[in-house]
């Protein structure tokens, strides 16, 4: 009864004038509370977790994967963007060592990834993506990410996938206390303080971080006659924050928590290549963060049936140059309703509310935005081989209506080992603030419609796992279409944001690793492959590699640790003509170390090369990247 009245409240939030699809779901909500009643065995109440990311259990059908726990912590010092490009098939574009790092995710652009933190979007409202340089890896515990997962599961944007960061409450009774520093060359230097105490009601995660770097490396400047020597002036940049996790448990049927996300990053923006002596084009940046979040969750007497309030406050600043702001205040707000209906169906119903101010000195005024979203979610294992889940989302941006966006997913598990997935689903993006909105030297949009297309893929699963070793292999073949694209064109010499393009995106992407743990020691392996063709008008979109491919080796041994990993990046086109391009590179990183046990205590030292083969490479046209390079680390546990 409780979740009826709940769908009935979320009705009401809803504009009048759009409730065909909230008494779509209200009718889904009826139906599955009629089942319920058929199905009156007693359950028993479990234990509330918080370890796995949100809305995991709908995931069906799609491919997701964890960043390595062991690879991360010996990328000390690396920020979010160089362990993904190091990790995963995702390309990111980056403007300089430590500049701009937008996001290539299954030959999509940079605003088409949705990223969240702990279910809280981050994603920039006026330029639609997330800097991943700017996400330093000290700050976050886990990652997950979620390809071609569609909008239907987390809303706007989500359309090459999503990148979920998140905190997990403390699975140890014990106290601890952990400390980093690390020292590297090109003027690298940072350190991490990490605390976590827990008693029988509470516990407090806390984690403090600070890293800098010159970026004052050595690189042949292909822009200049001659192709001189130089060193890279400009590019220094700077990062520091805390990040705090609180949770309250009063009852096993009720946990309350707060998480809170401060952080401050200055950088100087490096200059093109040829522009690398002439000091009056350096510009800089400076961007604060402020990010809060405080949920509620409660275990109703039933199994598996749980109720999730959440309330977020974001703040963020940017300043270009010292001159020019972008900042914005976001206030979100989200409610989720989940339950057991039978043993084989579980029904999900939420809805979220999210509140825009938006001050920037390029548009002509104060900006306010209203967004409200319902969604509704079904699993349902008919027999036990098979899993299906059903999800659908409708959202209300200033009460105009959004594309509607259904989806369905399904695994086959063939025998013990092979699973059969395959998912389908609508995905769209609203256009950004400053598509719309921007008034200064070019002219936005408020006429833009938002991007809407399609998304499927099927995968093939292996995975056995004996007492010593196990084995995991996948591959997937998707396809993605597009349409509305927006793009920025000159118009009577003014650049403005058009709905023209029509975007077809296929690939496949494959891995495949193995694990083996006998007595001291555990070694793994594996490989990555990913081909995106990812075309409008038959060109491939610039900057979108057809290839990208890494092989990956780490072991353990007697307080023993190595690491390495070895990249391909294929040539990317850097303009839709598809005549210039820049070329293929292999980059080759290695890490080892060594835990000494003194006094109790674990000190890890540890030797990071990054480029082992001095490749000169670039990820944007004219924008040097640093050759060999090394870090130094210390960490205490």
């Amino acid at each position: 009864m409780f979740g009826y009245v709940l769908c009935i409240c979320l009705l009401a939030c809803l504009p009048s004038r759009y409730l065909v699809q909230g008494i779509f779901c209200v009718l889904f909500f009826q139906w599955s509370f009629v089942a319920q009643a058929q199905n009156d065995s007693i359950r028993n109440l479990q234990e509330v977790k918080l370890s796995a990311f949100p809305l995991s259990a709908y995931t069906i059908g799609t491919k997701h994967t964890y960043l390595d726990s062991l690879a991360t912590k010996q990328a000390v010092g690396q920020t979010l963007a160089q362990t993904l490009m190091e990790q995963t098939g995702i390309y990111l574009k980056q403007y300089g060592a430590g500049g701009l790092a937008s996001v290539s995710f299954r030959g999509t652009g940079a605003a088409h990834t949705a990223v969240s933190w702990n279910g809280l979007p981050i994603n920039s409202f006026t330029l639609g993506e997330v800097d991943f340089n700017s996400i330093v890896l000290a700050s976050t515990s886990r990652v997950a990410i979620l390809a071609g997962a569609g909008s239907s599961l987390y809303g706007s944007g989500s359309v090459g996938g999503s990148i979920q960061l998140y905190n997990t409450l403390p699975d140890s009774t014990e106290n601890k206390v952990s400390g980093q520093f690390f020292q590297g060359a090109f003027g690298a230097f940072g350190g991490q303080l990490a605390y976590t105490i827990k008693k029988q009601k509470w516990a407090l995660r806390q984690n403090i971080f600070a890293q800098t770097a010159q970026n004052n490396f050595i690189f042949q400047n292909t822009a200049r006659f001659e192709k001189p020597i130089e060193r890279q002036q400009n590019a220094q940049n700077t990062s520091k924050g805390v990040q705090t996790d609180l949770y309250f448990m009063p009852h096993v049927r009720h946990t309350f928590s707060v998480h809170t996300w401060i952080q401050d990053r200055q950088n100087q923006i490096a200059p093109t290549m040829g522009s690398n002596y002439q000091t009056h084009l350096y510009t800089q940046a400076h961007e604060k963060n402020l990010r809060l979040l405080g949920t509620y969750n409660h275990a109703l007497p039933k199994q598996n049936t749980e109720l999730t309030l959440k309330i977020g406050y974001l703040q963020d600043l940017y300043r270009y140059n010292l001159t020019e702001d972008i900042q914005t205040k976001t206030i979100f707000a989200s409610s989720q309703y989940t339950n057991q209906l039978r043993h084989n169906i579980n029904f999900r119903i939420g809805s979220s509310h999210t509140w825009i101010m938006a001050l920037v000195d390029s548009y002509k005024e104060t900006k306010y935005e209203t967004r409200q979203e319902i969604n509704t979610g079904l699993t349902w294992k008919p027999f036990t081989p098979l899993s299906v889940a059903l999800n659908i989302r409708q959202m209300w941006v200033d009460n105009k209506i959004a594309p509607f966006t259904p989806s369905v997913g399904l695994t086959y598990r063939v025998g013990k080992a092979w699973h059969l997935k395959g998912f389908v689903g609508r995905t769209y993006r609203v256009p950004t603030l400053n598509d719309r909105f921007w008034a200064v030297g070019a002219r936005g949009n408020p006429l833009l419609e938002p991007e809407q297309g399609i998304t499927s893929e099927i995968g093939l699963q292996f995975i056995q796992k004996n007492n010593k070793t196990q084995w995991q292999f996948e591959v997937t073949p998707y396809r993605l279409w597009v349409k509305d694209w927006i793009l920025w064109v000159p118009t009577n010499n003014i650049w403005s944001p058009q709905n023209l393009r029509t975007v077809y995106v296929r690939g496949i992407e494959a891995q495949a690793s193995t694990q083996y743990t006998h007595r001291s020691w555990q070694i793994g392996k594996g490989i990555t492959y990913t081909y995106a063709q990812s075309q409008t008008d038959n060109k491939q979109l610039a900057y979108t590699p057809l290839h990208r491919a890494s092989v990956w080796l780490q072991g353990t041994y007697k307080g023993w640790l190595a690491y390495q990993n070895l990249s391909f990046t294929g040539f990317r086109y850097i303009n839709l003509n598809n005549v210039e391009f820049l070329p293929a590179f292999i980059l080759w990183n290695m890490s080892v170390g060594k835990t000494l046990v003194i006094a109790h205590q674990k000190i890890t030292f540890q030797l990071r090369i990054d480029n082992m083969l001095d490749t000169q490479y670039q990820n944007y046209e004219n924008r040097a990247m640093p050759q060999r390079g090394y870090t130094f680390s210390l960490r205490l546990n």
